[in-house]
């Protein structure tokens, strides 16, 4: 699957890339031909080749996004403080959530070992996650009408340390188990599925088990196992 992803990617990329320096540099010598044109013209003729050269441009960041993914280099892992870690997301997400009606707190947070990851793949990941809970939270409570809530959870279970992000959203109840983590899918409207994709690849890497479920009583739990013995072959999906 991810070998047949990467290929697809590289020629979407190639193909995109391509065609959007091609039209940037199109757009860019229609331009020149503004000031030929008279004023009320000129002026709808150049909004409308800005417009298309922001979508052009937009276009390449998109596939840009993906290309990400598949050119992520190898962990090295070094040991890491993941209570600094989840500091540092509560001081990132705090303020903006409350600004959402999301309130964003540490659970149960117990003092662990250090843990042997690349620190700044990890935290890309989940900054991508917290990023999702808020998201999720926010929605629900809308819905709901009161206010959201994501927590997180650190604490040791035998030679592994166990991270959570719990959210209050509930998203997941009509996905079918094991299409979160399915290129393209996502459950937000507009979504591309780029953010978990990115995810899962930062996991599989780390040899890290997780699992992305409801927990039965209206919320949704991330929960990821690290190893304290360093990386293993690959990650693996908890069954849901």
């Amino acid at each position: 699957e991810r070998a047949t992803y990467e290929k697809l990617v590289r020629v979407l990329a190639h193909e995109v890339n391509n065609t959007v320096a091609a039209t940037g540099s199109v757009l860019d010598s229609l331009l020149f031909y503004k000031p030929q044109l008279i004023a009320s013209d000129g002026e709808d003729f150049g909004t409308a080749i800005e417009a298309v050269k922001r979508r052009n441009a937009s276009l390449g960041e998109f596939i840009e996004r993906f290309t990400h993914v598949v050119k992520m280099p190898a962990p090295e892992p070094r040991p890491t403080d993941l209570r600094g870690l989840l500091d540092d997301l509560l001081r990132l997400y705090r303020e903006p959530g409350r600004a959402r009606g999301v309130e964003v707190a540490l659970a149960r947070v117990e003092e662990v070992p250090l843990v042997p990851i690349d620190r700044n793949l990890f935290e890309q990941a989940l900054l991508n996650i917290a990023k999702n809970a808020v998201e999720a939270a926010e929605a629900t409570a809308r819905e709901r009408g009161q206010p959201g809530r994501v927590e997180f959870e650190l604490y040791r279970e035998g030679e592994r340390v166990r991270l959570a992000v719990v959210d209050s959203g509930d998203r997941l109840g009509e996905v079918p188990p094991g299409q979160m983590f399915t290129p393209f899918f996502s459950t937000k409207k507009g979504g591309q599925g780029i953010g978990l994709l990115f995810v899962r690849e930062v996991l599989q890497r780390h040899g890290t088990a997780y699992r992305l479920a409801p927990d039965g009583a209206g919320r949704t739990r991330f929960d990821l196992w690290l190893s304290l013995q360093g990386t293993g072959a690959g990650g693996r999906l908890v069954a849901r």
